[in-house]
């Protein structure tokens, strides 16, 4: 960080609310990320893998989309407590390591949740994207996985650059969350378009696509506002640090912090609405009563 963002985010020590805020609201969305995993943890034992009836070992619980889901938890806890000690000491002059570990864990967020979204959609994008297209987002979610590199180039490069590393994964994720939103919503119309057309058993083998389709636009939208949240922020920071523009960088930080973590949430909220719609659909066809509510949190 530049020496003028040092001096202007030191005068906000001043500012208590604000300096309260700036720190305290990573700590608890750490504490959110905390109780997801054991949330999530919960979900798969006792809810998961009893829906499918299976035992409980490594390879029934770490299935590729669990195994991201419990890394994005596990890294929001790195990042949100690595951003909270970066707000309090950056006010009080104390520097240290955590702007390292906050780009780096945020590239590892990044990556995972695009993994994330592809291992659960890639029937619904695949289905209307063309070989090229699909080529493309393929191509472009291996190289997703450097983004966690990109952050220990801070450690080499000047302060007043290091927003430089946010660049290359950022482009990729923006790129590939808009044509996620895109398909999302184009799966989304199209089905409710011919819905009417279709006969119960139809509409229950695309229930499932609908959830996942409901909550990855959902889950693209909190991304994008995330990285715009980001961009302004950094805009505020590198453009000519101010009181105000430090006023206004601490609020979008914020907001960005809010929205990844609505994400994390939201992967929870998908997990439960597959399930219990997996058991309307089990019940339904063998003609039992379908009265599982969907819309649990």
């Amino acid at each position: 960080m530049s020496s003028a963002y040092v001096a202007i985010q030191q005068q906000t020590y001043q500012m208590q609310p604000l300096w309260y805020a700036s720190f305290i609201s990573p700590a608890v969305l750490c504490a959110v990320a905390i109780l997801s995993i054991g949330v999530l943890a919960w979900v798969i034992v006792k809810v998961e893998l009893q829906s499918k009836k299976q035992t409980l070992s490594l390879t029934t619980v770490f299935t590729p989309a669990n195994t991201l889901a419990f890394i994005l938890a596990f890294t929001s806890v790195i990042y949100y407590a690595a951003m909270s000690v970066s707000m309090y000491s950056g006010a009080t002059g104390q520097w240290s390591f955590t702007p390292v570990v906050i780009t780096v864990s945020l590239g590892v967020l990044e990556t995972a949740y695009l993994w994330f979204a592809w291992i659960r959609a890639s029937d619904i994008i695949e289905r209307q994207s063309s070989p090229l297209q699909n080529k493309i987002i393929k191509a472009l979610l291996y190289a997703s996985c450097l983004n966690p590199a990109y952050g220990l180039l801070t450690i080499c490069l000047p302060n007043s650059l290091g927003f430089l590393v946010h660049i290359p994964g950022g482009a990729i994720t923006c790129i590939l969350d808009v044509y996620f939103g895109l398909s999302f919503a184009k799966y989304i119309f199209r089905l409710q378009e011919n819905l009417t057309d279709v006969g119960y058993k139809k509409f229950a083998e695309t229930e499932q696509y609908m959830i996942i389709s409901r909550h990855g636009l959902f889950m693209s939208s909190c991304a994008l506002s995330s990285l715009a949240c980001f961009v302004v922020g950094i805009i505020c920071l590198e453009a000519n640090p101010t009181m105000e523009t430090m006023i206004s960088f601490n609020l979008f930080w914020m907001a960005k912090d809010f929205f990844l973590t609505t994400i994390g949430l939201c992967v929870l909220r998908m997990k439960m609405a597959l399930i219990n719609e997996k058991k309307v659909r089990k019940h339904g066809s063998s003609g039992k009563e379908t009265t599982v509510v969907t819309n649990e949190a």
